[in-house]
Formats: structure tokens, sequence, C-alpha cells
């Protein structure tokens, strides 16, 4: 092994992406439990298919890229933006060292939804079984002030498909099956990543 950016780590013969959520990861590729192929490797890395490992410096930027693009949907940036440097790194080294409480110091405030900061949009990006994923603007409230739920994302996230074949998909966050009719801004608020996005994913039934 010459750097540890040649380490990349497979699943069932696919790639995996170091920069998804491994809850995301589980739920895509759920894992045959009686195949004992090693999972890593040091040679032959897929160029076309994944991002090199690069540093943890590189590992601390793309994850701060992710929270000020999540505080850019739900507080045009405001938050993220008064945040200083120094919190930001006790953030990150709370993440790195499972300190819920000092992690969460800092991250509630980018999770406010209040009448001064209310959540405009919700982050959320919604994975299929090739690994891509599809992001849109999507609000708490529809047009009549009524909660959006599962169901109303996946019917504006895939806009060219009939109600039926939508109404069929299954939801997955964090390995939990999650019914259409739940509220997406309980969801977000109980189940979203520390990267403050909302990762779910979809399958057919």
């Amino acid at each position: 092994l010459d750097s540890a950016d040649d380490l990349w780590l497979e699943c069932s013969g696919t790639p995996l992406k170091w920069h998804y959520p491994v809850g995301v990861l589980y739920d895509l590729r759920r894992p045959d439990e009686t195949d004992d192929a090693l999972p890593w490797h040091v040679t032959d890395f897929p160029e076309n298919e994944i991002l090199h490992f690069s540093t943890k410096e590189a590992i601390e930027a793309y994850f701060f890229q992710t929270v000020k693009e999540a505080d850019q949907l739900k507080h045009r940036g405001e938050i993220i933006s008064k945040m200083q440097k120094m919190e930001q790194k006790s953030m990150w080294n709370a993440l790195l060292n499972d300190k819920f409480e000092q992690f969460w110091a800092s991250n509630s405030r980018l999770m406010e939804n209040s009448s001064i900061n209310p959540i405009k949009y919700l982050p959320i990006r919604v994975y299929n079984k090739d690994q891509t994923f599809i992001q849109r603007l999507i609000s708490t409230n529809n047009e009549n002030g009524q909660m959006n739920t599962v169901l109303d994302m996946l019917r504006s996230f895939f806009p060219n498909r009939a109600d039926a074949s939508v109404d069929v998909l299954r939801v997955f966050c964090q390995s939990v099956h999650i019914p259409h009719c739940t509220p997406l801004l309980w969801l977000y608020v109980n189940m979203s990543y520390p990267d403050n996005f909302l990762h779910l994913c979809i399958s057919e039934q």
C-alpha cells in the first residue's frame, strides 16, 4: 500500500463511495451476511466509479461543505456563516470522538426552526440502488399550509412516474422502513445525519 488513497472498499462486487454515510451504504447494498469475501482492496482502484480517499483534512472539508449546503437550503446560510472557525473545529472533533453533547451544542443552532429562523427548504437526498441520488427543493409545508409527507416528497422527486408506481416505493432511513404518511419535518428533525442532510434510500416493493 503506497498511500491511504489507494485503499477502497466494495460490497458484493460494487465499489463503495467513502463520502456517503455508512447508513446509506448499508441501506443501498444490504450485504449478504454469508458472503465471506474481504471488502477492502489496495490495488486496481476504480478511478471512474469512486473518489480517492485523500486526507483527513479533505474529509473534514467535504463534511463542512455539505453542512454549509444544508444551511443554505434551510436558513440561506445565515447560521453557518456566523459560526466561528473554532466552533466548527469543536463540532468536528466532537463528531470524531463520539461526544454527542459537544456536537449538539453547535449543531442545534443549525437545526433551528423558529419564527426568527424558520426552515425554508429541507435538505434531503434520495438514493437509488445505483448509488446516485436526487436532490430537489422541498419545503416543510405545501401551498395549502399542510405539512409535506414522505409521499409528497416522492411525488415531487419523481414527477415523471405515475402516482401508482410512486406509491409502491419503499423508503428507508438508517435501516428503518419509513411510512409514506410520515411528516417530512418530523423525519428531518429526528433522523437527519450529522452533515445536516436527511439521507433516504428507496427500493421497489
